[in-house]
């Protein structure tokens, strides 16, 4: 999850629906892989057995399949598309918490103007850590499901070209190309789709595209 909202250990505003996205995505994937949710028929998601110790950074998004009957694609909605970002943050939040505990990162609470300010720092040595695991897998032969959602939405953030040097480029493309026939990546491919054509109507309602 943390290569969803980091790059090469620099902070990205993770509020944001590209960034959010892969938060989204990878908890509800880690959830259905574990057994914790199931799809049902309609596509709707819903608890199928309790959440397991080690995924409390995964319990807000839990505990709201188990209240409301959603698709994957209305969560999105719900968690990246919504105006005020409350929802996202509050799930952000809790993953920070969780990863925080696992000594990945460090919550600090500054002194704003008009509040408190929540700062978000990496441990330097963990971080590299999962960096060069990463990389690891991207240098295998056999494209793996996990690695390809990373890539996947990496690529969707933008962050995907600052794991490779200006002229490893080349390399770059040859990596998506491999890892877009993997079954995850065609099964994520509308959710991509979707934030893709959030941000450009936003864009176009905004009118950022012609300033």
């Amino acid at each position: 999850m943390i290569l969803s909202y980091y790059a090469e250990g620099k902070y990205t505003d993770i509020y944001q629906p590209q960034n959010s996205a892969g938060i989204v995505l990878g908890g509800i994937y880690e959830l259905l892989q574990s057994g914790c949710v199931r799809k049902e028929k309609n596509g709707s998601l819903s608890i199928h057995k309790p959440l397991p110790s080690e995924y409390t950074g995964l319990e807000e998004i839990y505990t709201n399949i188990e209240l409301y009957s959603k698709t994957t694609a209305k969560w999105l909605d719900y968690y990246c598309c919504s105006p005020s970002q409350k929802n996202i943050k509050i799930l952000a939040d809790d993953l920070q918490e969780s990863l925080s505990q696992k000594h990945m990162l460090k919550i600090q609470m500054k002194k704003g103007i008009f509040r408190q300010k929540r700062v978000i720092s990496l441990y330097e040595k963990e971080a590299e850590e999962v960096v060069r695991e990463f990389k690891e897998a991207l240098n295998r032969n056999y494209p793996d499901e996990n690695t390809a959602f990373l890539v996947q939405m990496l690529l969707l953030s933008g962050s995907l070209k600052k794991y490779f040097d200006t002229q490893e480029r080349g390399r770059m493309k040859k990596v998506i190309e491999r890892y877009r026939y993997t079954e995850i990546w065609k099964d994520m491919e509308p959710y991509v789709n979707k934030i893709k054509n959030f941000n450009f109507q936003n864009a176009l309602n905004s009118g950022a595209m012609y300033r």
